[in-house]
């Protein structure tokens, strides 16, 4: 299916919204992002196209799409591409930078939402000694291109990158030159030379940790009481400035970019205040580097295993510049960052892939799913079950990919989801986003793998609800401990029942 240029899609948190959005129809979900790692097959011979026919956005492209929101993990985002092609770019007039030879269709797309703080797309081949260009077609129609920005690898910058579709060409400097390599995509101030060999401790042209630039994932301001208790942002480690040869203070070490990672700012008398970072996957060894108000620096490479923690016994009201660097250069390791007053740490939420924060025993306790299978998803990672996982990013009533959509709009569908601690539950909070209205049943499991329905529909499907909608279920006669929540749909008299998020509320066991 061709696709037209789009701008303005939004993601942001849901809330409960009073649009209406019909229970019916039969939409059918508009795009179909490729796997992060999928190659597709290298060319083999140029591509025959006439240099006339000139760079066409509605053509599909050559090495698939995606959809990505500001702070996507992992960053970079990495696409196997093979430049070239038969479309004299230079002969268009596009601009000056506008060179090289490419196909007529994109070698890839990009779909980004969100407010994203910058943005930097470059291509860098397998062989080092080859020469290529990057051709780049906005969401608002205009053309940003580049030959030579480090070496002979081009790179685009967009220091306010619009929301919309993004088409790429890679270009070669002959019409029967294929260049294989890597077109990344990043919000982390990365360049082609922070991935070729010899450049540590080169970033954004500092060798430094600079707490003058932009954060990489955002800033808040925390008061001391402030509420949610950790303060989580999901974010990734790493970049190319050798932390250890700063020689900042005992402790300091690891792999950092020159701007910080993220940024509070601190105001209140506080008992005390942790930040650790807790990695998506264990085993992962990341560090932490803190530049205090007193413009001081504190460290942590290994609190509980592998996991870094700083403490502050009495913190001092002001800004502080956190950066969280990996083992190796140029290592990205995704996971979140907690900011806390409790007596918390990285071993509190071990295994947790984004979805916890600080469970005590005895306490009522909300979270959402930190794994999601399915009966059937429509494509992934957009509409996959993961897409149900975490805290609610669909922005609205609409067919939209950051929910789970099965594969058919008239099946018989479940969706299970999994959390980090196991509670009894007394709540649970279903993010409906599109067609709500055709879930039948709902079941806890407990960890014995024993299922139990806690809700039935009984009646004919509802189509006439409010869309977006929280579907709320409220349980007073399970006593036991339960970590899964199973829906089952029966969506052959609708549409897709689309979920964005569940929330599951219960006492700590």
């Amino acid at each position: 299916m061709k696709r037209i240029k789009w701008i303005g899609l939004a993601m942001a948190a849901l809330v409960v919204a009073t649009l209406a959005c019909g229970g019916g129809g039969d939409e059918t979900p508009t795009a179909v992002p490729v796997e992060p790692t999928q190659v597709v097959v290298q060319p083999t011979t140029p591509p025959v196209v006439s240099s006339g026919e000139g760079l066409d956005y509605t053509l599909d492209p050559n090495f698939g799409e995606a959809e990505l929101a500001s702070g996507f993990v992992p960053d970079p985002y990495e696409v196997a591409v093979v430049s070239g092609g038969g479309v004299d770019v230079w002969s268009l007039d596009l601009g000056m930078s506008c060179t090289g030879y490419a196909t007529s269709a994109p070698d890839f797309r990009l779909f980004l939402s969100g407010d994203s703080p910058g943005l930097n797309i470059f291509f860098v081949p397998d062989d080092e000694s080859s020469d290529t260009t990057l051709i780049i077609n906005e969401p608002t129609g205009s053309w940003a291109c580049n030959d030579d920005y480090n070496g002979w690898n081009p790179m685009v910058e967009f220091s306010n990158p619009a929301q919309g579709q993004y088409d790429i060409w890679v270009g070669s400097y002959s019409s029967d030159e294929l260049v294989a390599g890597t077109l990344y995509i990043t919000e982390l101030g990365l360049e082609p030379d922070d991935i070729t060999e010899g450049s540590a401790g080169e970033v954004d042209g500092e060798g430094t940790l600079d707490y003058t630039l932009d954060p990489n994932f955002g800033e808040e301001e925390l008061e001391t009481g402030f509420l949610p208790d950790p303060y989580e942002v999901p974010m990734a480690s790493g970049g190319n400035i050798d932390v250890w040869a700063l020689d900042l203070e005992s402790g300091c070490t690891g792999y950092a970019t020159s701007a910080p990672d993220f940024r509070f700012y601190f105001t209140g008398d506080s008992p005390g205040l942790r930040i650790f970072f807790v990695p998506s996957e264990a085993g992962e060894d990341t560090t932490l580097i803190v530049n205090t108000p007193d413009a001081g620096w504190a460290c942590n490479d290994d609190y509980d295993f592998l996991s870094p923690l700083v403490e502050f016994d009495d913190p001092a009201e002001g800004q502080y510049d956190v950066w969280v660097g990996s083992y190796m250069s140029g290592e990205i390791i995704p996971g979140t960052l907690y900011i806390t007053e409790l007596d918390l740490s990285p071993d509190d939420f071990a295994g947790d892939a984004g979805g916890g924060g600080g469970a005590v025993v005895g306490e009522i306790y909300a979270q959402w799913a930190t794994y999601a299978e399915a009966s059937s998803e429509y494509s992934s990672p957009g509409w996959s079950a993961m897409q149900a996982t975490g805290a609610p990013n669909t922005d609205g009533c609409g067919d939209i990919s950051t929910a789970w959509a099965s594969d058919a709009s008239d099946g018989i569908d479940w969706l299970e989801l999994t959390y980090t601690f196991a509670v009894i539950p007394q709540e649970i909070n279903i993010y409906e986003t599109h067609s709500p209205g055709y879930l039948e049943t709902v079941e806890v499991v407990d960890e014995d793998g024993d299922y139990y329905t806690v809700w039935t529909w009984e009646g004919p499907p509802d189509d006439e609800v409010t869309c977006p909608r929280v579907f709320s279920i409220y349980i007073g006669d399970i006593d036991f401990p339960i970590n899964r929540v199973r829906l089952s749909f029966d969506q052959t008299e609708g549409s897709w029942n689309e979920i964005d998020a569940v929330e599951l509320i219960g006492e700590v066991e």
